[in-house]
């Protein structure tokens, strides 16, 4: 695949840059994505030791046309805010901020590092924040910015590609361009289609295969432009109007949550991407995904429409079954709801991601049918709406409990008998 057309220059980018990974860490990547080598070396910062890890992979040679690639035989030099660190690699000490390539002629070196702070990379003579003069930079247009689109317009600029172009209806969503992407002008979706080389669409689940037929009617989309769209729900199948045009078609859903608030685009640090794209252009889809800060979960076209129920399980449904706590709790004459359920639900949490099945606790898990009906009888009183879910979450609490070995039968049985009667 050649360098002159969009997914080409992103796929070079690759040798160019840095990202950020889980807890902060900085991924610079000096050469194409290859070979992993064992750990040379570590970094040392005040009170905190860090392992570094170096890759070798292969050179990418003549990217830009202007040498870039010929790096092995020049240096890295990675640049923080707040501070210089020492390094070490091989045996041989360094002072500051100045790194020895590890690798022979023909290769280059990627060096994974952590520290908390702003990721600069300075690479044969071109740091990170220095993104004009590099070679796959693209021009995106979003469709939809939305929450989600803005935020992910603003952490595509942040990683140095233009974002020349939105839609925009409300009031509210204009605010929010004008502050995360002032250099986009706000145009119709079609206009937005012809500005860009990365169309990026941000809207609702069931307008999405809708909107991208009716912009392949208008013959808006043109061959080798990239379109990428952020529903959890679809795959690449939705896009097959722009594909049958010669669009590359992928799916990069964010699994996060957004409030429109200017802290979503540092949530995107570390978040995971579920990402569906033609097995030959899945370096393309993680490449953006990893510009963007995140890490790129691959999910196969026929499971998409189980990864999306999965998370809406785990994230929009705990939102409800929190806020009813909220409620119940504000109900019962408690002064400050949240501060007392935050560290309860916070070590759930981590006892489930941890633990699963055994971080069960609680009436159903003990078999406490009584103190089930007690709750019951008191809910259809004091909050008839709540009972319904109250019910359905028992039950599958008890069959959980009872298929993990956690409630034995005759407590399993008087359970959904008290459930059975409410």
């Amino acid at each position: 695949m050649g360098t002159d057309g969009p997914v080409g220059r992103l796929l070079a980018a690759a040798a160019h840059g840095g990202r950020r990974g889980r807890d902060g860490s900085c991924q610079v990547h000096a050469g194409l994505v290859g070979e992993q080598i064992d750990p040379v070396g570590q970094f040392t910062q005040p009170r905190r030791p860090v392992r570094a890890r170096a890759e070798r992979t292969p050179a990418a040679v003549g990217v830009g046309g202007d040498g870039r690639g010929q790096a092995a035989e020049q240096r890295l030099q990675l640049q923080q805010q707040g501070g210089d660190r020492g390094v070490q690699f091989g045996g041989v000490s360094t002072v500051g901020n100045h790194v020895p390539e590890v690798g022979a002629v023909g290769t280059h070196t990627v060096v994974t590092y952590a520290f908390r702070g702003r990721c600069s990379v300075r690479f044969a003579g071109m740091t990170s924040d220095d993104v004009g003069s590099r070679p796959a930079r693209l021009r995106v247009g979003v469709v939809g910015a939305g929450r989600v689109g803005s935020a992910l317009g603003a952490a595509l600029q942040r990683a140095g590609h233009s974002v020349v172009a939105v839609t925009a209806v409300s009031a509210q969503t204009r605010a929010r361009v004008q502050r995360l992407l002032p250099n986009a002008r706000i145009l119709a979706a079609d206009e937005v289609v012809g500005a860009a080389e990365l169309v990026l669409v941000a809207v609702p689940d069931d307008a999405l295969r809708p909107l991208v037929a009716g912009l392949a009617q208008t013959g808006a989309w043109r061959p080798g432009q990239l379109v990428a769209h952020t529903s959890g729900a679809h795959g690449i199948d939705v896009l097959d109007p722009a594909a049958a045009r010669g669009v590359i078609a992928l799916a990069l859903h964010p699994a996060m949550t957004f409030a429109g608030r200017p802290e979503d685009v540092d949530r995107l640090v570390g978040a995971s991407f579920g990402i569906t794209a033609p097995e030959e252009l899945r370096p393309v889809a993680e490449s953006l995904v990893l510009e963007m800060g995140g890490e790129p979960v691959w999910v196969p076209e026929p499971a998409r429409a189980l990864y999306h129920a999965s998370l809406t399980v785990g994230a929009n449904h705990l939102v409800t079954l929190v806020n009813d706590a909220l409620s119940l709790l504000g109900d019962a004459g408690v002064a400050d709801p949240g501060r007392l359920l935050a560290p309860l639900l916070s070590a759930a949490l981590d006892n489930t991601l941890r633990l699963g099945d055994a971080a069960l606790t609680g009436p159903v898990s003990r078999g406490d049918a009584a103190t089930l009906a007690a709750h019951l009888r008191t809910l259809r009183t004091a909050a008839p709406d709540v009972v319904e879910s109250y019910v359905a979450l028992a039950r599958r609490t008890a069959e959980r409990a009872h298929a993990s070995g956690r409630l034995p039968a005759d407590g399993y049985a008087a359970v959904l008998e008290t459930l059975r009667k409410a």
